[in-house]
């Protein structure tokens, strides 16, 4: 039996996607959390840490009881290049009660999309970070998935912390830490981070998108040597891996076995839905299968297929019933270890 704890915030998100569509969901690390449900083994346990609204307190519990939802009245137009399939009998225990639940309102997020890989955010901040007593003990999990999901839920002293104290094997999602706080017309945009070497202490793999990553390490990441120059640097800072997440391009994964780094490329045949959550799916999924076979190349197969499920997705509760990722993340794998 594996633990594993994800810390970070619960947000209510309102999503724009690239075709117009407008749909309200809850995310944050609810997206790590149920793609991890589907993933990990029946006997895991995963642990959450975050701060969100008692507003959101029913629905958060009643999707964290893993309710499958009610199939739709009538097929979709476009089916999914991946029928969706019962939930296996038994999912992984996701215990809520490390949960801290504020008075009123979540963190409110808009994203709206302008390219299959791009968008722009606005942030609500109603919560605020985690103190040291809500998320030092996520540290004592096997392994803590660290999502800078507003970019300041936590701090890199509070997660080398976390980890001197309980032992957690960490991955860290930079995610949201390169993008500043709202500025007057309310976007977010990217800033450097200074800090960032301070961020790897105590940390086991760094995950990013490309420009999440580029601004990390401080320069962007256009060609297969940029990515190299990033992985080298990371890498030097401590970590054992690097994962740079590319869209529809796939992943690019460097690690201490493999310093000059590989891609994986994605599922071809994915029909986008909408984006939203998938980095946090391919981080459940590259965890999941990293706690087994410790090996970062086979954990970016199992990250890739579970994100092109999520991808053909809308909205929170349809993870509910994804299909069984474990068949596409096999053939993944033999494709990546035909190329080895």
């Amino acid at each position: 039996m594996t633990t594993f704890a994800i810390a970070g915030t619960v947000n209510r998100d309102r999503i724009v996607t690239l075709d117009g569509v407008v749909h309200a969901s809850l995310g944050g690390i609810l997206y790590n959390a149920l793609a991890l449900a589907r993933c990990a083994a029946p006997l895991d346990r995963i642990r959450l840490y975050a701060r969100l609204g008692e507003e959101d307190r029913a629905e958060v519990l009643g999707l964290l009881a893993q309710r499958p939802a009610q199939p739709p009245a009538q097929p979709p137009a476009q089916p999914p290049a991946h029928p969706p399939a019962q939930p296996p009998a038994q999912l992984p225990t996701i215990d809520p009660s490390e949960l801290v639940f504020l008075p009123g309102g979540s963190n409110e997020a808009t994203l709206t999309y302008t390219g299959a890989d791009a968008r722009t955010e606005t942030l609500i901040d109603r919560v605020g970070p985690l103190a040291d007593d809500e998320i030092i003990p996520a540290g004592r999990a096997d392994f803590l998935l660290a999502n800078l999901i507003s970019g300041w839920d936590f701090t890199p002293g509070q997660i080398a912390r976390a980890a001197a104290t309980g032992g957690a094997r960490v991955l860290l999602d930079v995610q949201s830490l390169a993008l500043a706080p709202p500025g007057p017309d309310g976007l977010r945009r990217y800033r450097p981070i200074e800090e960032w070497r301070e961020w790897c202490r105590a940390v086991e793999v760094v995950k990013g998108n490309d420009a999440e990553i580029g601004w990390f390490v401080g320069r962007p990441l256009a060609t297969p040597a940029d990515l190299a120059w990033a992985a080298a640097r990371v890498l030097d800072a401590g970590p054992r891996a690097l994962v740079v997440t590319l869209g529809a391009r796939g992943a690019f994964v460097a690690a201490d076995q493999m310093p000059a780094g590989r891609f994986v490329p994605a599922v071809p045949e994915v029909k986008v839905a909408d984006a939203t959550g998938c980095g946090d799916a391919f981080a459940a999924g590259f965890l999941a299968e990293f706690a087994q076979s410790d090996d970062p190349l086979r954990a970016t197969c199992a990250g890739i297929a579970i994100a092109a499920l999520v991808a053909e997705t809308r909205g929170l509760a349809a993870l509910l019933a994804l299909p069984d990722p474990r068949a596409l993340f096999a053939r993944l794998w033999r494709s990546a270890a035909i190329e080895t």
